[in-house]
C-alpha cells in the first residue's frame, strides 16, 4: 500500500499505519493517531493505525480540514523520526 508503513515490535503482530497530512489541531486526533512531525508550511505529518483512518479523516473533515497523503513519503524518514521518539 502506499503511503503506509508496517510496525512490528518483538514478536508481536504488525500494525498498519497510515501517513498522512493534515493542518488539523492535535485535539482533532483520535486514537491511533499520533504526530510525527509538524511543519509551519503545511501542518504536521500524522500516522493512523488502519482500523481508525475512515473515523480519523471524517473527524478531521468535520473542522474542515483535509487528511491527504503526503506528496513526499521517505519510509526511512519516518523510521529515524519514530526511532527518535521512542529512545527520547
Amino acid at each position: 500500500m502506499e503511503n503506509t508503513i508496517k510496525i512490528k515490535i518483538g514478536e508481536g503482530v504488525p500494525v498498519l499505519f497510515h501517513v498522512r497530512e493534515t493542518r488539523a489541531p492535535k485535539a482533532y486526533d483520535g486514537f491511533g493517531t499520533f504526530t510525527l512531525s509538524e511543519y509551519a508550511s503545511y501542518g504536521r505529518l500524522v500516522m493512523i493505525r488502519d482500523e481508525h483512518l475512515a473515523w480519523q479523516q471524517g473527524r478531521y473533515a468535520s473542522g474542515i480540514f483535509a487528511c491527504d497523503p503526503p506528496e513526499y513519503f521517505n519510509a526511512r524518514e519516518i523510521e529515524v523520526e519514530l526511532w527518535k521518539k521512542l529512545t527520547a
